[in-house]
Order: structure tokens, then sequence, then C-alpha cells
């Protein structure tokens, strides 16, 4: 596999990996963490935390 490339298929891949855990966590009733660089995968996420030179922040969400 080359760098920068998904494993997953078409451009909308990845985003349907997402929404499909997503929504496995909600019916679950569990907690999912994903961890990522790309922004555009955070727009399911009901919080959203920042690691920056080891200290985390709370960028949106719930406290």
């Amino acid at each position: 596999m080359r760098p920068g490339r998904s494993r997953c298929a078409g451009p909308d891949g990845p985003a349907q990996v997402i929404h499909l855990i997503t929504r496995l966590t909600r019916r679950q009733a569990t907690a999912t963490v994903l961890v990522t660089h790309d922004r555009a995968h955070l727009t399911d996420a009901d919080r959203i935390a920042e690691v920056h030179d080891g200290r985390l922040t709370l960028l949106a969400g719930a406290a």
C-alpha cells in the first residue's frame, strides 16, 4: 500500500467507516476514542480533544 492511501475504497470510504463506528458506539451505549490527523473525520464526534506539546485540551463537547 502506498503512503497516504486509504485502505477503504473510494473517496467516501473513510467517512463511511467513521459513520459506522459512530452508529455502533451509540447503539452499544459505549465510548470510542478515535485518533486522527484529519479534522474532516470529526463531524460525528460528541467531544473533541487535542493533544499539543503533551497537553490535552477539550475543544468541543461536554466537560
